[in-house]
């Protein structure tokens, strides 16, 4: 079993760049060897198209594919054709937005939060009028205000879009209490779940949960760009009505009506991705000879002591916006004296990655935590303490130079 300890050698970056601290996995994980090789043997060994098809090769790419679909499955505990390849977690939540687009009435409501990202967000603002779009608020150390939703479900709650961990703060929310607690009021509220942060950060099993939808990104779990899932019930997956159409997900066309095919095949317009999907196999492969546990203890520690460090380092001249009781693999913060993009511009010429700005969270951090911006940390399975060391001391001569002298 490979050690987590160890995995840099398995990152062919950084041994085209041995100096590359990479702090930015919450934007996107760095790719392993083993990732890199699937995906070339598809395109060197087996580059047809798939289902389509009745030569060999085409019929080897569809069967490589088809079974990442079942490999999936098997990592969230679920059934095959509940899994749906999308380009995204992007994509995933506004294919559901959009299918749902026509069963939505003029007295549903609609409940998200400040925690989500903006593509968690501005889909279901979309659908319904502003008086009929809640966000719920923040509690003092940053989590959801339960009571605040439960109260504002009823019999014309529509939807719940809720993040399983928030991609500022690192946070996780108790989502099989929470979304239990939402069903036990209104059973037909449908709940979605982001769960981008998430797939690396604890075991994720939607039957866990009381939810309808959950989506994810693969470029955030070691695997390719371009390529996610979005897995729903049985139930819910057959409400939505496809978002595009063409190519292999129709049965037939006449020039009066058009058949479409049974999920999940239903909901994959066109061409697929089929080297991202073969590379988002190999993902989940990887992440399968991992011990979990131990990886996630590994990150979960890192960020802790970075949390620790900035405190000792900065103290009252920081102020960090996670909470250390509940923190996974990000933190964010905002540093008096420097603004967080000369912040990560000065790391950046020291070849330290992290991400500055309002992390696709601007209602988080423009009308909750009162500033435009803040700087994001985020580690991986590769992230060492001495990256968290070297950052914290480079951290340190950027405020000094960037520090205005008092008069």
């Amino acid at each position: 079993m490979t050690s987590q300890f160890s995995l840099k050698k398995d990152f062919p970056i950084f041994v085209t760049r041995p100096d590359l601290v990479y702090l930015d996995n919450a934007a996107t994980s760095l790719t392993p060897s083993c990732v890199l090789k699937a995906m070339d043997d598809y395109y060197s060994s087996c580059r047809g198209t798939v289902t389509r098809g009745v030569y060999q090769i085409s019929e080897e790419a569809t069967s490589q594919y088809e079974s990442v679909r079942e490999r999936t499955a098997v990592f969230l505990n679920t059934k095959p054709e509940q899994i749906i390849f999308m380009p995204g977690t992007t994509h995933g939540l506004n294919m559901i937005a959009s299918g749902l687009r026509d069963d939505i009435k003029p007295h549903h409501t609609i409940i998200t939060t400040a925690l989500n990202h903006h593509a968690h967000f501005v889909p279901w603002q979309r659908l319904v009028d502003p008086d009929h779009f809640f966000v719920c608020p923040l509690t003092d150390t940053l989590g959801i205000d339960e009571d605040f939703l439960l109260t504002h479900i009823d019999e014309n709650t529509f939807l719940v879009a809720l993040p399983l961990i928030s991609n500022v703060t690192g946070g996780r929310i108790d989502a099989p209490s929470l979304t239990r607690k939402i069903k036990d009021i209104n059973p037909r509220t449908l709940i979605v779940l982001d769960a981008a942060q998430a797939m690396l950060n604890e075991s994720v099993t939607p039957e866990d949960y009381s939810c309808d939808f959950l989506c994810f990104s693969g470029h955030k779990m070691y695997g390719p760009t371009g390529i996610g899932v979005l897995w729903g019930k049985t139930e819910a997956l057959s409400l939505l009505e496809p978002f595009v159409v063409g190519g292999d997900m129709i049965t037939e066309v006449t020039t009066t009506h058009t058949t479409y095919r049974a999920l999940p095949h239903r909901l994959e317009p066109g061409t697929p991705n089929i080297s991202g999907v073969i590379g988002l196999g190999a993902a989940i492969d990887y992440i399968g000879n991992l011990d979990l546990s131990q990886l996630h203890n590994h990150k979960h520690g890192l960020i802790a002591y970075c949390f620790d460090e900035l405190q000792n380092a900065f103290g009252d001249d920081i102020t960090i916006f996670s909470d250390p009781g509940n923190i996974t693999s990000i933190l964010s913060f905002a540093l008096k004296g420097i603004h967080p993009h000369d912040l990560a511009g000065y790391l950046d010429t020291h070849n330290i990655c992290v991400r500055a700005g309002n992390h696709c969270a601007q209602p988080l951090h423009y009308e909750f935590l009162g500033i435009p911006a803040t700087t994001r940390i985020s580690v991986g399975a590769y992230t060492t303490r001495a990256d968290i060391d070297f950052f914290i001391n480079k951290t340190k001569e950027a405020r000094m130079l960037y520090q205005k002298p008092t008069v």
